[in-house]
């Protein structure tokens, strides 16, 4: 419809106006028709102002667009997809599941029950027994009946609801590294049993869930991590819908547990001079990562998201600022142990200074490959790319080896307990554990002095031993 505002014409289309009050309508594609029993989707807008109503047309376009398209996808793919062709389906009719009913609303569900009881007649064709005995699932398709349950407030919360559920109560919903991995551990589960509701879910479905991800050659310690996330989705949802009912996933055995856990090895001193030596001889944002790892002992995440600012060059101790960040959590939380300065020496300070002096005009992340505003920072595509260059050069290690290499090179030195936590962020545990700023960046540095000379030292005569 066409409305002139002084000299403008603005186009609206898709609706028109009765009286003061503009209406949504637009035709229902002509293949999807039989899902909604009607040729016309007709909204009331329930407001006179143009540019209100205009925002509330490009909503409902947006919103028709994409369930059809998940309509002609798959319509029955899974209950979450019923579910949102469900819900077309009842705007369609002018019906918003949830919201308090008014005079409009009442007469959309009187048109709607008068819809669909023609459908039952027309399914008994005249015989009274088959009318009075049928079952909804005999003439409703199972969007139609989704539809009328939402309508009623008698649909059954699904397993994607308890997901939902968990993460908007969580203090890190916020947080994309830990809304990502609950949603694609949780995938894990509604792919092998399905997306089933919540109250039909028991322990055999949690034992045919980890069997399932045995059989799929998973190791026992990521099943385990996939069940803690799912265990919790399962508490919270307890817990927030105030239910009696136990937990299917609590305290689940799974067959094997540990025994396929492969011990984490330390480099060498001679391995680390090679793979150091290797990093200075290609000479890319790669290995200058591998090189920062090798020399402060740090978590991959912990380097691979970091900013240029936090790589500190210009202050008497070179130093990397580790702490929490919209980016990239830091173990244990903004707080922590793990939240620490680490003194850059060797040839995590080589690394550092090629970091910054190859970086771009308004560059802001030491390594944009893997970590950005929009996409946080992807560690595990970092950790993927380092292993698979350690083992293209025969080396049977990972990335988060350089870790427990560097905790052992501290012992070496005798370094006190207390200052080797302090450098590779290790919960330190006791009442006196926060107490106080921890130790400076210039004892740190001494400490780490000596771990550097006493690698090349033993790393070089290696050479010869090994």
């Amino acid at each position: 419809m066409q409305i002139r505002l002084g000299a403008l014409t603005l186009i609206l289309k898709h609706s028109y106006q009765r009286g003061n009050t503009f209406y949504f309508q637009r035709p229902i594609p002509r293949d999807l028709q039989q899902h909604y029993g009607k040729k016309l989707v007709k909204i009331n807008l329930k407001t006179s102002d143009v540019a209100l109503a205009a925002r509330k047309i490009d909503a409902l376009n947006a919103q028709f667009e994409e369930d059809w398209r998940m309509l002609r996808a798959d319509p029955d793919s899974s209950l979450k997809a019923t579910r949102k062709h469900a819900e077309a389906f009842l705007a369609s009719w002018g019906i918003v599941p949830g919201t308090a009913r008014d005079e409009i609303t009442e007469t959309a569900l009187q048109l709607l029950h008068d819809h669909l009881e023609k459908k039952r007649e027309a399914h008994a064709d005249g015989d009274e027994k088959v009318y009075r005995e049928a079952s909804g699932s005999e003439y409703l398709t199972m969007v139609e009946s989704t539809a009328m349950q939402m309508a009623a407030g008698t649909l059954r919360d699904s397993l994607s609801d308890a997901l939902e559920l968990y993460i908007s109560h969580h203090k890190k919903r916020d947080e994309t590294n830990f809304t990502s991995f609950s949603r694609a551990a949780f995938k894990t589960l509604t792919d092998a049993i399905g997306d089933k509701p919540v109250d039909k879910t028991t322990r055999e479905d949690a034992h045919k869930y980890v069997q399932s991800q045995l059989d799929a050659g998973l190791k026992t310690g990521t099943v385990r991590r996939r069940l803690s996330t799912i265990n919790a989705v399962f508490a919270s949802y307890i817990k927030e819908k105030e239910l009696t009912r136990t937990n299917p996933f609590e305290s689940l055995q799974i067959a094997g547990e540990g025994k396929d856990t492969k011990e984490r090895v330390p480099f060498d001193p001679a391995e680390l001079v090679a793979v150091q030596a290797k990093c200075r001889e290609a000479d890319d944002d790669i290995r200058w990562l591998i090189a920062m790892l090798s020399d402060t002992g740090a978590r991959i995440a912990e380097v691979a998201g970091l900013t240029l600012r936090e790589i500190v060059l210009d202050a008497p101790v070179p130093h990397i600022v580790i702490k929490e960040q919209p980016w990239r959590t830091v173990k244990g939380g903004a707080g922590s142990s793990s939240e620490r300065e680490v003194p850059l020496l060797g040839h995590s300070l080589w690394a550092a200074k090629r970091v910054k002096e190859m970086a771009k005009a308004n560059q802001k992340f030491a390594f944009p490959r893997y970590t950005s505003d929009e996409e946080g920072c992807n560690a595990d595509g970092a950790s993927a790319t380092v292993n698979g260059w350690l083992r293209a050069n025969k080396w049977d290690h990972t990335a988060h080896e350089f870790r427990h290499t560097m905790a052992d090179r501290l012992r070496e030195v005798a370094c006190p307990t207390e200052v080797r936590h302090s450098i590779g962020g290790w919960a330190i545990k006791g009442e006196a554990a926060g107490y106080g700023k921890g130790y400076s960046l210039r004892i740190k540095r001494q400490w780490l002095e000596k771990v550097v000379a006493c690698g090349e030292i033993r790393g070089h005569a290696g050479d010869t031993e090994v």
